[in-house]
């Protein structure tokens, strides 16, 4: 997913207000709109851009969203997960991260093993948690493997999954994906 800078899109600093992003908005898409400029592809595209980082910027809890993950934020969004605010999140996709902290469970427990491929090669067919760890040195990731049926991977659930020794309960938000990679940060 290619980065969009949402301020420089509207020409405003990232520490601009609302008001000086609002009237950075109505400025240009008053200039770029598709009424003033029939038939110009160039101008649709730009007044599309030019909503398409109002939408983000110009709404406070997404505006928060984006500059603490940036290009990850709409993932984030899409993926279900609330509970954003401060501390330290951390979620991986596509080989980029952005950090969460209590990601799953609202508490303030720190964590760092890594899930990878929560619905395993099967699809979504499949009952029970599949859990499996390897032994690690220092530093180096754990992972885990989890089966989850349509219905909870649309509803989501809770499981209880083993990692070596510890025992984990792990919230698995609605809406996850197939192959979804997670990463917790700081328990290990």
């Amino acid at each position: 997913m290619e980065y969009k800078d949402y301020y420089k899109t509207l020409g405003v600093e990232r520490k601009a207000t609302a008001d000086q992003i609002k009237k950075a908005y109505r400025k240009l898409a008053v200039k770029y709109h598709p009424d003033k400029n029939p038939d110009n592809k160039q101008a649709e595209d730009r007044f599309k851009e030019i909503s398409e980082a109002y939408e983000v910027i110009g709404n406070a809890e997404k505006r928060k969203k984006y500059d603490e993950l940036g290009a990850n934020w709409k993932q984030y969004e899409q993926q279900g997960f609330d509970g954003f605010g401060g501390g330290g999140r951390r979620y991986s996709s596509g080989g980029r991260q952005a950090d969460y902290g209590d990601f799953f469970g609202g508490g303030q427990g720190d964590f760092s093993d890594f899930f990878e491929a929560f619905f395993g090669g099967g699809g979504f067919t499949g009952g029970g948690a599949r859990s499996r760890s390897r032994t690690r040195p220092k530093g180096q990731d754990l992972s885990a493997e989890l089966n989850l049926s349509l219905s909870e991977a649309y509803h989501g659930t809770e499981r209880m999954i083993q990692l070596g020794e510890q025992r984990i309960r792990l919230k698995i938000k609605q809406g996850v994906r197939h192959g979804q990679t997670l990463r917790m940060k700081g328990k290990g």
